[in-house]
């Protein structure tokens, strides 16, 4: 096993409880589950018909919405967060 360490200098939070750290970890401490119905897409012709999808998502000001236009959810999704870490970074300084 190796012994080395890491050390978690940011944080930063896109979850189906919140759009942020804060929101999340409030949801968490309350209890709460972000589990929903489905509403971005008819999911009547599946079994199961709930996610833990996001609710009123926008990467409006981390990306370009030229660049986001572009961009699939899976890539632009860890941009807000990723981005909340290293602000949260900075900010330990």
């Amino acid at each position: 096993m190796n012994n080395r360490r890491v050390v978690v200098t940011g944080m930063g939070a896109v979850t189906a409880l919140g759009l942020d750290t804060q929101s999340t970890w409030t949801g968490v401490v309350n209890g709460k589950n972000g589990v929903r119905a489905i509403e971005h897409f008819d999911a009547s012709a599946f079994s199961t018909r709930f996610s833990a999808s996001l609710q009123d998502f926008s990467v409006e000001g981390y990306i370009e919405p030229r660049d986001a236009k572009r961009m699939d959810l899976s890539t632009s999704t860890p941009t807000p967060p990723s981005t909340m870490a290293h602000a949260n970074s900075l900010a330990a300084r």
